[in-house]
């Protein structure tokens, strides 16, 4: 079985759930993610982009000679319907 990193975890829930939630849902994500063809690899992969685009955003907010883009909305929503096809493969 493959094991989230706990960090992404931490990222992803913004450590503003108690820890149990955090094991509990880890748990769970961790148990879907294993049921997938390539164990999760594409989905982590993604994960680790968006990662990247986070740290460049949060890097540009601090250089006051870069112009600050306009915030993108996610609707939640779709996000869940795009997991959900995703986790029923």
């Amino acid at each position: 079985m493959q094991y989230l990193d706990a960090s992404l975890l931490n990222e992803c829930m913004n450590i503003l759930i108690p820890n149990q939630m955090i094991l509990y849902w880890g748990n769970k994500i961790q148990a879907l993610v294993s049921r997938l063809p390539d164990k999760g690899g594409r989905i982590q992969k993604q994960i680790a982009e968006l990662n990247t685009q986070l740290h460049d955003i949060r890097n540009s907010g601090s250089n006051p000679g870069r112009e600050r883009k306009e915030q993108e909305v996610i609707d939640v929503d779709d996000l869940t319907k795009d997991l959900q096809n995703v986790l029923s493969v």
